[in-house]
């Protein structure tokens, strides 16, 4: 949902008024921190198949 803050954000506020309370509960979506990497998650091949596509759609 935080990731979603700067695309919807009145969107994501009123989802994260009606999210249960879990932990402390900040007064906004925009106030909490923006998630951690998880490293199990990088790919580099992937990551080469994609830059491939990115490549082949500049060319289109």
């Amino acid at each position: 949902m935080r990731l979603l803050v700067p695309v919807l954000a009145f969107t994501t506020e009123e989802i994260y008024k009606h999210m249960p309370v879990v932990g402390e509960r900040l007064p906004s979506v925009q106030l909490l921190d923006m998630p951690e990497v998880n490293v199990e998650y990088i790919d580099p091949e992937l990551e080469k198949k994609w830059d491939k596509v990115y490549d082949i759609r500049k060319e289109v």
